[in-house]
């Protein structure tokens, strides 16, 4: 076992928001949902780091990580995070590879088969 001693640790707060990408023609079972943590950047204070994580059916217990960026601190961090990935062509091929690659391959982390 470990301890962890609390004069040498840095603890940084997290926030986080999520929502499900607007399709209506899709099924639960292949609804992507999108989870974005952001925090201080540690490296510069004056920027906002973000992670990037996507899960394909809201029944699973797997997320996959899609992408990380930084982005200057404002008050409407979620929006310009959004609009940020809005405009990413980066983000949105590794979301098709991401959900791509869980749907044909017929990955699923469910017990039946």
């Amino acid at each position: 076992m470990f301890e962890i001693h609390l004069q040498e640790i840095e603890i940084q707060n997290i926030n986080c928001f999520q929502f499900t990408m607007p399709d209506c023609e899709a099924d639960s079972a292949d609804r992507v949902e999108i989870t974005i943590y952001y925090g201080n950047d540690i490296e510069n204070n004056k920027m906002i780091r973000f992670t990037v994580w996507a899960r394909v059916g809201l029944e699973s217990f797997i997320k996959g990580f899609i992408i990380a960026a930084s982005i200057p601190s404002a008050d409407d961090n979620e929006i310009n995070i959004v609009s940020i990935l809005n405009e990413s062509d980066e983000f949105k091929k590794i979301l098709n590879r991401y959900i791509s690659f869980i749907v044909n391959k017929g990955y699923s982390d469910s017990e039946e088969e």
